[in-house]
């Protein structure tokens, strides 16, 4: 969007097909994009794939069973146990 509120100013960056695509989970930090696709003949009748939207290539995590939550966290060097006054 160029412009707040100026669909004029919209600008198309990705067009992905869907048809397939049970669920989303959501976008990765290194954009990509997680998604549960249903494949017949597979015993669950679905995988769970990231899609990196640039290339459009997808990875099969191989992921056994669908979670039924996701989190995100951020790498980090900062000790939460040592120097402070909330160690036991």
């Amino acid at each position: 969007m160029g412009k707040y509120d100026v669909h004029e100013s919209w600008n198309k960056i990705l067009s992905l097909r869907m048809g397939d695509v049970v669920d989303c989970f959501g976008f990765t930090g290194h954009g990509e994009i997680l998604v549960q696709r249903e494949v017949k003949g597979l015993i669950d009748d679905c995988m769970i794939v990231s899609i990196d939207l640039e290339t459009l290539h997808e990875t099969d995590l191989v992921v056994q069973q669908v979670p039924n939550i996701a989190t995100t966290f951020m790498e980090s060097l900062v000790l939460l146990d040592e120097g402070t006054n909330l160690s036991a």
